[in-house]
């Protein structure tokens, strides 16, 4: 979960969500950036957060209670091993492509990690090997792979930054990423709080995307039973962004 502290409690956007609004970003992108597997890399970064941990312990309430943000969550929990072979492996499932673009993003999201578990580096080292052999299969080169998840972070990164309320104050601008053709993208707010990006990448010349998020006033929970039966009768607001060339 993405769990952001107000006046009022949480404001809490279930990690699906922040797919969707990642994919929302990736259908507005010019025609030149979509991969030979175009609706195969949509899918992957609609779902990339998917099938995360069951809410059946207390993997998303911390130790007072509170709602656990995503960020918490230690990168040597043995939790995360089983999360990210499941998810490679469900995305191989649905199409190899698929497959090797989840396995980059494990590889992005613990590659450089400190702290990373002997079993992790093990998993990491496994997948190496076979996003080449898969490539092979795929007949595809590693830098068309590459330019895919790139495509994949820089939505997540975006639909991130929006999630979290992150768009600096006062015209500042935050980087999205610099790796998406190797050009250094910058994201801000202007005064009619519309949201711009230079340079351009998409298509239209303005659209708008949505995000769901959920406001929860209890400040603490005994488990995530009941951190979910709160947060599924919780206000629901529906938030929107204008981009605007």
């Amino acid at each position: 979960m993405i769990v952001t502290s107000v006046e009022s409690g949480w404001e809490v956007v279930f990690q699906r969500s922040h797919g969707l609004l990642a994919g929302q970003l990736a259908t507005n992108f010019r025609l030149d950036f979509r991969p030979h597997f175009w609706t195969q890399t949509l899918e992957t970064i609609l779902s990339h957060d998917d099938n995360k941990q069951p809410f059946d312990a207390r993997h998303y309430v911390t130790d007072l209670g509170a709602p656990r943000d995503f960020t918490l969550v230690s990168m040597a929990s043995p939790d995360r091993v089983a999360e990210a072979e499941r998810r490679i492996i469900d995305n191989h499932r649905k199409h190899r492509w698929c497959g090797l673009l989840m396995s980059m993003h494990v590889q992005h999201l613990y590659g450089a990690a400190e702290g990373i578990s002997a079993e992790m580096k093990a998993l990491l080292k496994a997948e190496a090997a076979r996003r080449r052999r898969v490539l092979r299969q795929l007949n595809r080169k590693a830098q068309q792979l590459e330019d895919a998840y790139q495509l994949l972070r820089w939505c997540d990164r975006c639909s991130l930054i929006l999630a979290r309320n992150r768009i600096p104050d006062m015209g500042r601008r935050i980087e999205v990423t610099h790796d998406l053709g190797r050009q250094r993208y910058d994201l801000w707010r202007r005064e009619d709080d519309t949201v711009c990006v230079e340079p351009w990448p998409f298509a239209p010349d303005a659209f708008d995307v949505e995000l769901e998020l959920r406001r929860a006033t209890t400040l603490a929970f005994k488990n995530d039973a009941d951190l979910l039966q709160h947060l599924d009768g919780a206000e629901i607001e529906a938030r929107t962004w204008t981009f605007r060339r």
